[in-house]
């Protein structure tokens, strides 16, 4: 079986979703559950919905800015939701359990 390594493949869903729990620790506690909510169609929505203050706006503003960058803003978060168990299985953050 080829992996696919292009933007929508599950590799680079973990790598964003990874980078988001070790590098943006304070963020992650609002943006997992709204990604997790079914609430929001793109990735954009999940951040618009979860601002947060002082380090954690911080950090949900870098992670804008990289997605806009990499074109990731408009990508549907049910892909993204569906590597969540997976990335969990590699994760010690609590809020995966």
């Amino acid at each position: 079986m080829r992996r696919s390594w292009g933007p929508d493949s599950e590799y680079r869903r973990a790598a964003f979703l990874l980078a988001v729990l070790v590098g943006c620790e304070e963020y992650a506690l609002a943006f997992v559950p709204a990604l997790r909510s079914g609430r929001h169609g793109t990735l954009g929505e999940v951040l618009d919905a979860t601002r947060g203050s002082g380090v954690a706006r911080a950090q949900r503003d870098r992670i804008r800015s990289w997605s806009v960058a990499n074109d990731w803003l408009d990508r549907p978060v049910g892909p993204l939701s569906r590597s969540m168990t997976e990335v969990g299985r590699f994760s010690f953050v609590d809020l995966l359990v």
